[in-house]
């Protein structure tokens, strides 16, 4: 299956303490290039992801978020210091009798000590671990999904566009020769204009002129190789493992070939279809660097 490096995909759960969110993304890239957005205590997950993605893809710019937040029964505890509680109001009545002002201590006082301290629950890590794995896991499914769907659409287009090579490779298969045989009435007319009509036109000396323009501008090797190059970009599209850098190889062959094939032919026409090609092969290139 062909994938596209440009993905998607999302995923969350609703638990009793907490929401878990996963977002997976991402573009091409010549290697595989992950980049984490996370709170930093599960920065012991990051090597767990490193291998789970590594089972969905192997090329391409990822970036992977997750997000806790917490629910009603958020894992926090309030602390009361019952201790240094009672040394504040000891305190503050001494104070009171130092300077004879009235004692108006309240609960809200109390709020901007440190008496009262928030603390969160402890988790063990393979719990938590359990609890996120689930809902990344869904979202490198989704993931995976979006990047067949739009590899699907890369892969027909570039089938098409495939097509479109082989149809103008015909016409120059059949435009080559006559090319070779207008050439040879050319010149013989010319040097039969050249010279006397009474002087004998030396046919061996026509047909080796002739030979030597066909072995320059002859493009069936050139033509046979490109046709073979267009059969391997279909048979890799149709196996879709890892098809990007091979596809890639075989662009460079096709873009060679034609070009050899525009060098070496001296008509207009196979010139005007060469560019058509070349256009083509181009278009081609550019779809397949998103490719995985």
């Amino acid at each position: 299956m062909v994938r596209s490096m440009t993905g998607y995909g999302k995923s969350s759960a609703v638990l009793p303490t907490k929401e878990i969110e996963a977002e997976v993304k991402s573009v091409n890239h010549r290697y595989l290039d992950l980049n984490f957005r996370m709170p930093k205590y599960l920065s012991f997950i990051e090597e767990r992801i490193r291998k789970m993605t590594s089972e969905y893809t192997t090329r391409g710019k990822i970036d992977i978020s997750i997000n806790i937040s917490s629910g009603e029964e958020s894992g926090k505890t309030i602390t009361l210091d019952k201790d240094l509680a009672l040394e504040y109001m000891k305190a503050f009545k001494e104070l009171s009798e130092l300077t004879g002002l009235e004692q108006d201590v309240s609960l809200s006082r109390f709020m901007s000590t440190d008496v009262m301290r928030i603390e969160h629950k402890e988790q063990d890590d393979e719990e938590l671990w359990n609890e996120i794995l689930p809902v990344l896991t869904q979202a490198f499914e989704s993931y995976n999904e979006f990047r067949a769907q739009e590899g699907e659409r890369l892969k027909n287009d570039i089938l098409s566009k495939t097509d479109e090579i082989l149809e103008y490779v015909s016409k120059i298969e059949v435009i080559s020769p006559e090319t070779v045989k207008e050439y040879r009435e050319k010149l013989y007319n010319r040097v039969k204009e050249a010279v006397s009509s009474m002087v004998e036109i030396d046919e061996t000396r026509i047909l080796t002129e002739v030979a030597i323009y066909t072995d320059k501008t002859c493009v069936d090797e050139e033509i046979v190789r490109l046709k073979s190059h267009v059969e391997a970009v279909k048979s890799v599209l149709n196996t879709g493992f890892e098809a990007g850098k091979k596809l890639d190889f075989i662009i460079q062959e096709m873009n060679r070939e034609i070009n050899t094939i525009g060098s070496k032919a001296n008509e207009l026409k196979i010139a005007e279809i060469v560019i058509e090609v070349k256009t083509l092969i181009e278009k081609i290139r550019e779809q397949i660097q998103n490719i995985e």
